[in-house]
């Protein structure tokens, strides 16, 4: 018997915003969370390269030990963060399976021939978040970390469903945290010729779809969901913000930097997911 996996918690750190409300306020107000950067040297770089979105106001201390803080990357504090907002808004126990997305996870110490701190190896691979998720909320469930770059935590949110549809967990936390921001990570997109090179306002260089654009804005945050049996949500008087009828994930096997510019691969992949979900 397949169940039908529901979100029924949602958490989220973000440069609009810390939580569901204050990030759901910001974007209906069309507020903007990229700006110049404050949190880091950005010195060498050309002047209309120096555009982010940070995350400001962030305390790890409200989420985590202060001796855990002292040992855990910033990656990993949103990651944490978010996923205690969602069990939180859930009002569920411990969750079945952390499923979490790391992008980028920043070493400039060892760029900058620095000491390295005791803790810097267990924070360099990449499920390291995911660890620290499933250690926070006491989860004992299969946990897995997708390193699928830009559509790793869709790709989360989807193996966490499929687990409680084939009732291999009760629920499950999916998400992805991503901290790219620092002068090397700037440096190498810039060297790759993506990073948005814009002389105007900050706020105005992300426009993906303009005539004008050019080039991606690096931001960092984290959002998770929490994945459950529908049937067991409503039982204990949860609220559901959504089903997860289907989903789907292709490669387009092209190139790792351009698209498929013909659109057929991404059509593809929206075709069958809307055959997974049994819609027509």
């Amino acid at each position: 018997m397949k169940h039908q996996p529901v979100i029924t918690g949602l958490g989220i750190v973000s440069p609009i915003g810390i939580g569901v409300d204050k990030f759901w306020e910001a974007a209906v107000a069309g507020r903007s969370g990229i700006g110049r950067p404050t949190l880091f040297d950005c010195s060498k770089l050309p002047p209309d390269c120096r555009i982010v979105g940070e995350v400001h106001d962030f305390n790890p201390l409200q989420w985590m030990p202060a001796r855990e803080v002292k040992t855990t990357a910033r990656f990993s504090q949103f990651a944490v963060a978010a996923a205690q907002m969602a069990r939180a808004d859930s009002r569920l126990g411990s969750a079945g399976i952390p499923v979490v997305d790391v992008e980028h996870s920043n070493f400039l110490a060892f760029l900058r021939d620095d000491a390295m701190r005791p803790w810097a190896a267990l924070e360099y691979p990449v499920h390291a978040a995911t660890s620290h998720v499933a250690i926070a909320i006491g989860a004992h469930g299969q946990t897995a970390s997708p390193a699928t770059a830009c559509v790793a935590g869709l790709d989360a949110i989807a193996w966490a469903a499929d687990k409680v549809a084939r009732a291999q967990a009760p629920a499950g936390l999916a998400g992805a945290t991503e901290t790219p921001l620092a002068g090397a990570s700037m440096e190498a997109f810039r060297a790759l010729g993506a990073l948005a090179t814009w002389p105007g306002r900050p706020e105005e260089a992300s426009r993906p779809f303009d005539r004008l654009r050019c080039g991606l804005v690096l931001a960092e945050g984290a959002a998770m969901v929490l994945i459950e049996d529908e049937e067991v949500a409503r039982a204990r008087g949860a609220s559901v913000y959504a089903r997860v009828l289907g989903f789907a994930s292709i490669t387009e096997s092209a190139h790792m930097r351009n698209v498929d510019a013909t659109g057929e691969p991404a059509a593809r992949a929206m075709t069958m997911a809307i055959d997974s979900a049994g819609l027509s």
